[in-house]
């Protein structure tokens, strides 16, 4: 199919027959056989523009047309399988992360491993509780914390949430310093009571009322005054 789109696309871009380009297309011998597609078909060629013997329009009949078809899948599939591995396998309950399917982000999230559901495919539960079927390739196994995830109505392993309550602070002792001898006599900065100043209570400055004319003044000192335009509005003071 690949091939006849590309075959058009040419043939309408050259402005050329196109039923002509896939006559050509179909007596040109595939790749790892030694027939064309219409010999497979008809069992012998088709006339075309070019000069072609009349013997070669013979009918021949080729055999073992099955065989060559899956030497030639076999020879691919090794060609594909030199550079491929197996990845290792997920156990129940690991983290993984994914690209959820139809999303525009393209951010892979955090989920949860709960089944394998195929040779290659596993069930991933994110933390909303949606459950996903994706392909072993799709899955990305992390080390990091498991998930909370919220209950759906579904048959979800949820982990129970532990309350986070800060533990109670020890007050802090302050450790005695033992005074020093002073052979003068005289008495350490040490040994000395300080006796920590009472705070006073903070008192809240009056706030003048406010006057049209005279306007009003701020906890720091600043004069307000309104504008002359305002000097008409009545408010409700």
């Amino acid at each position: 199919m690949k091939s006849a789109k590309t075959i058009l696309k040419k043939s309408r871009k050259a402005r050329t027959d196109p039923y002509l380009a896939l006559l050509e297309y179909r007596n040109t011998p595939t790749q790892g056989m030694d027939t064309s597609p219409v010999m497979r078909l008809m069992s012998r060629r088709t006339r075309t523009q070019l000069p072609t013997m009349p013997k070669l329009l013979k009918p021949t009949v080729d055999e073992n047309v099955y065989q060559k078809i899956m030497a030639n899948k076999d020879k691919q599939a090794a060609n594909y399988n030199k550079g491929a591995k197996d990845l290792p396998e997920l156990q129940k309950g690991d983290i993984v992360r994914f690209i959820p399917p139809g999303s525009t982000t393209k951010e892979a999230v955090k989920a949860r491993v709960g089944k394998q559901v195929g040779i290659r495919s596993y069930e991933v539960i994110k933390e909303d509780g949606a459950q996903y079927r994706r392909n072993r390739k799709h899955l990305r196994k992390t080390k990091e914390d498991d998930i909370l995830i919220k209950t759906r109505g579904l048959h979800a392993h949820t982990t129970p949430a532990l309350p986070m309550t800060p533990a109670p602070r020890e007050p802090a002792v302050a450790t005695p310093i033992k005074p020093s001898p002073d052979p003068t006599g005289h008495t350490t900065r040490s040994e000395r009571t300080v006796t920590p100043h009472p705070k006073e209570p903070a008192v809240a400055t009056p706030i003048e009322p406010f006057s049209q004319a005279t306007g009003y003044k701020t906890r720091s000192g600043r004069a307000v005054k309104p504008p002359s335009y305002l000097q008409d509005f009545v408010t409700g003071h």
